[in-house]
């Protein structure tokens, strides 16, 4: 099982590795992306801004090519927001060295990984950075990442794709809506391709909010959350996953046309810290059927 869990580890690992290259680019930049759905463009390029994913080339993201272990070790690094010693320049695991052109790269996000107790390597003292992640080892880790191990062992899944110690990752996953639910089997053993890991990643970390913090979702003009309650000290951010701008308004508490007269954009967010208890209706002032209530307790 360990080697299952840092081989898993690594695959979220891989996700941060798309980083440098599309910063500042989005999802129209490359001609693999451009005839993805609005919602799923919205994913891309929240992971592009962040500085996660980037492209094989300039115009090319590889939206089904597969990843390895090293690409894998990068982006879990950098959705966990793991400390990463960039001048680390020796790996505690044989397999991984600086002078390696292909991965050596991501010898200092293994070697967070390994300290975060994310991974322990592939086997005795190797990482196996050129390995091929499967979904199942992706799906787990990703749950695990999440904190929710134990749930995952107590959910059933019958798929035949899929191996039985993965089973409960597999439907616990689909129910977190990290992954889309397939329309056949889920096929576990198969490799992760960088599509999948861009989604399964930024579901997560949507879901891996830290400490003291909420995320709302705003899609088909509507919050994802009618109701919310949240302890005094809080941060709500709101994300507007839409083409159509919105603004966030609570009456003589905050009125995010302040900050932004032309409203919160596709991709934008507003961040609001409720510091006193209370009941709070928040809504969009361009669309007032749009609300939410807080209880800040």
């Amino acid at each position: 099982m360990k080697k299952r869990l840092s081989l898993l580890l690594s695959s979220i690992v891989a996700l941060s590795m798309f980083s440098s290259v599309a910063f500042g680019k989005t999802s129209d930049d490359f001609t693999d992306l451009k005839d993805l759905d609005a919602s799923t463009k919205v994913k891309f390029d929240a992971m592009f801004s962040a500085g996660i994913f980037n492209g094989v080339s300039e115009t090319t993201f590889g939206l089904k090519d597969e990843m390895n272990r090293a690409q894998f070790a990068k982006v879990a690094a950098l959705i966990m927001g793991l400390d990463i010693n960039m001048d680390l320049h020796q790996s505690s695991f044989t397999d991984v060295s600086m002078n390696d052109p292909a991965n050596g790269y991501a010898l200092p996000y293994i070697e967070a990984l390994k300290a975060a107790g994310v991974t322990d390597g592939y086997s005795e003292g190797t990482y196996n950075p050129a390995g091929k992640v499967s979904k199942e080892q992706l799906v787990t880790f990703l749950v695990r990442v999440l904190g929710k191990d134990a749930d995952a062992k107590s959910k059933t899944f019958t798929d035949k794709t899929v191996s039985d110690w993965a089973r409960g990752y597999v439907a616990l996953a689909l129910e977190l809506k990290l992954f889309p639910i397939p329309e056949g089997s889920f096929g576990g053993a198969s490799n992760a391709t960088r599509d999948l890991l861009l989604l399964g990643a930024y579901e997560a970390k949507q879901q891996l909010m830290p400490a003291g913090e909420q995320m709302i979702h705003i899609k088909d003009f509507a919050f994802n959350k009618n109701v919310l309650t949240v302890k005094t000290g809080t941060k709500v951010t709101f994300m507007n996953e839409e083409d159509v701008p919105h603004t966030i308004v609570s009456d003589g508490l905050f009125d995010s046309r302040k900050e932004n007269s032309a409203g919160i954009k596709k991709g934008e967010s507003y961040s609001f810290t409720f510091d006193k208890p209370g009941v709070y209706k928040i809504y969009c002032s361009y669309h007032p059927f749009m609300t939410i209530k807080i209880t800040v307790q």
